[in-house]
């Protein structure tokens, strides 16, 4: 909900959490509901 509220023209959308979280942005930026939205998923291990 607060990714599509989002009406800048170009938006940067990063993501770092539970792989069901990781997945769940990933499908609101590429559902082309909001063409803005650019997602990047990061991974870290220790």
């Amino acid at each position: 909900e607060m990714l599509l509220g989002v009406h800048d023209e170009n938006v940067g959308v990063m993501a770092s959490g539970p792989s069901g979280m990781l997945e769940e942005v990933a499908t609101i930026c590429s559902s082309g509901l909001a063409s803005n939205l650019h997602f990047q998923s990061i991974s870290f291990t220790w």
